[in-house]
């Protein structure tokens, strides 16, 4: 089982006061463990610029809500899958073209 290491705070439960980084980390470690330790290492860089860029709950110096962080959260993972599956695919797009090309 994987949980962060407070539990999940029911009594902030529906106030969107919750700091969920520690959420996001702890699906980190459960990828790694799993075998994506590359996926656990794109979400501690996520956490650490929401942090540094006030992407977080006043908890940790931040403004937003519970529901505003995770979708921050969110909308950089989607980024970053998107950057990645693009580099994928000039990659495999360019050895193509290598091997195509090819005498």
């Amino acid at each position: 089982m994987f949980e962060p290491v407070h539990g999940s705070a029911p009594p902030l439960a529906g106030k969107d006061v919750a700091n969920p980084l520690a959420s996001v980390l702890t699906v980190g470690m459960m990828l790694a463990h799993l075998g994506w330790p590359e996926e656990e290492t794109r979400l501690e860089g996520i956490v650490a610029r929401a942090v540094a860029g006030k992407h977080c709950t006043r908890d940790v110096g931040g403004e937003l809500g519970t529901r505003a962080v995770g979708d921050w959260v969110a909308s950089e993972v989607g980024r970053i899958t998107v950057r990645v599956s693009n580099m994928k695919a000039m990659v495999s797009s360019n050895c193509w073209g290598r091997l195509v090309s090819a005498p």
